[in-house]
């Protein structure tokens, strides 16, 4: 089967063979401004938890698998950042245009197919390419949307570039103060919508209120209305009450999340293993990952935690989980070490800059590194993260979690060992008395009933607590950078 792959908004395609993994996909320049937004929402997910359908761990991997369109599923109002209000889908959507940059992939595992796609990587790295699809997925007539950002302060666009990082340093999904995505909204009218979806694509009000006069638009739907901080979960009950299958897309979730249950249970030694994830930056930088990044949420998922540094780090300068990651120098590669296993998205691109810091003295003397903890995340892998789809995550776990394992190996036995000699302990001491009278506190600020559950927030959420996370280390002064 092939993909037929619009060149621009008119008629001329191209087919773009999805078993190849680097074949040419085309681009659409398009006008948008985006800047930093905040907005309170209400949160979309739905008020019943999911729960795992007995015995299900496999997510359907074929649109024959889907249920039917279910009844009562429209119309449908779905909250959002920019319409807490919600905005009401009338009836099933035939000609859906979707903005963000990754929204099609869970879309298409729910059985619609969007007039529109983001290539998350560029042409270089078409979507239709991606191995996790299947062929429902990958065959289509799709327009690939790929846009120029423009600077604020000099007004000028950035060329259409070919990679996640544009040529001025900015990812593709930019929206910072500095530099803003823009799209052709004359385009996107001549396509003559009846549902525009731009989640994963942090639009301003301005945008926001622009596109809806095109059609019914859906923007950001994380809890807490960050851009670009939307959980997998919650843009998978969107969408699937979008594609009119909110339940199944339920018991979706619960099915995706024993994957990661089953993983955990098969190999204990995950479970509070301490993670750090960075990126080889285009200049010779490091990129420290948020530990609420969406790559980040992947190996939360899997119980393990990110030191309480690196959070602070990421929320010290002040904006917490609007922000991506910090930058910083090889220099400082100490901030990464001591972990159990340390993650480096290499990707598609990042083969050279990763070479270029294995090289250096520092990433040669970290603990980690001689201790074998390293895993580095090749192209697939790391798009399959970026991704966090219905069919993306269940591919990642498969190959992601047997290279977690082979460097957690040894806490596993320090596990046992740990175990065994607190056993021990406790059998040298024999009975103790025990009082068990409450102990009152001297802080009374102090919540006893707050909740503990680390699936509710990944590492506890910096932002709420001033004092959490540990000091930062002086000697680390990043940057800020505000895309993913």
């Amino acid at each position: 089967m092939r993909a037929k792959i619009n060149t621009r908004w008119g008629s001329t395609t191209m087919t773009v063979r999805p078993a190849t993994r680097h074949a040419t996909a085309a681009l659409f320049t398009a006008v948008v401004v985006l800047a930093t937004s905040a907005c309170n929402s209400d949160s979309n997910a739905d008020s019943a938890d999911p729960k795992p359908t007995s015995g299900a761990t496999v997510v359907p991997v074929s649109d024959s698998d889907l249920p039917p369109i279910e009844r009562g599923a429209y119309p449908v109002r779905i909250p959002h950042t920019w319409n807490p209000a919600g905005t009401v889908i009338e009836a099933e959507p035939k000609r859906v245009i979707v903005l963000g940059m990754r929204e099609q992939d869970t879309m298409t595992a729910l059985g619609m197919r969007p007039l529109t796609i983001r290539n998350f990587f560029g042409a270089a790295v078409p979507w239709t390419g991606f191995p996790w699809l299947n062929d429902y997925q990958r065959t289509g007539e799709y327009t690939v949307i790929y846009t120029p950002t423009r600077d604020s302060k000099t007004g000028k666009l950035s060329g259409v570039d070919d990679g996640p990082v544009l040529a001025n340093g900015f990812a593709q999904a930019a929206n910072t103060p500095e530099r803003k995505e823009v799209f052709d909204y004359e385009a996107i009218k001549a396509m003559n919508p009846d549902l525009i979806v731009a989640m994963f694509a942090g639009l301003v009000l301005e945008d926001y209120q622009k596109l809806a006069d095109l059609a019914p638009t859906i923007t950001m739907v994380s809890s807490d209305s960050k851009d670009y901080f939307s959980s997998w979960e919650e843009e998978m009950l969107v969408l699937g009450k979008i594609t009119g299958r909110g339940k199944y897309a339920i018991d979706l979730v619960a099915r995706t999340r024993q994957l990661f249950i089953d993983a955990l249970t098969a190999h204990p030694e995950l479970k509070e293993a301490s993670v750090a994830v960075a990126a080889p930056g285009p200049n010779g930088q490091i990129r420290i990952l948020n530990p609420y990044a969406e790559m980040s949420r992947f190996f939360t998922s899997l119980g393990m935690e990110f030191p309480s540094r690196i959070e602070a780090a990421t929320r010290y300068v002040g904006v917490s989980r609007k922000m991506y990651g910090i930058e910083t120098t090889t220099g400082n590669l100490g901030f990464l070490d001591g972990v159990d296993a340390l993650v480096w998205v290499v990707g598609h691109d990042g083969r050279e800059a990763m070479d270029k810091i294995k090289a250096t003295s520092a990433y040669k003397n970290m603990r980690v590194v001689q201790n074998k903890r390293v895993v580095e995340l090749g192209p697939d892998e790391a798009e399959a993260l970026y991704y966090s789809s219905a069919t993306s995550i269940p591919w990642a776990l498969e190959k992601i979690v047997p290279q977690l394992v082979g460097v957690l190996g040894d806490k596993a036995a320090r596990d046992r060992t740990a175990d065994e000699q607190a056993q021990k302990a406790a059998d040298a001491a024999g009975d103790l008395p025990i009082n068990y009278e409450p102990t009152k506190t001297a802080d009374p600020n102090l919540d006893p009933e707050a909740s503990t559950d680390p699936s509710a927030n990944p590492g506890g959420d910096p932002s709420t607590d001033p004092d959490a996370g540990g000091d930062v280390d002086p000697q680390l002064n990043p940057a800020p950078t505000s895309t993913p």
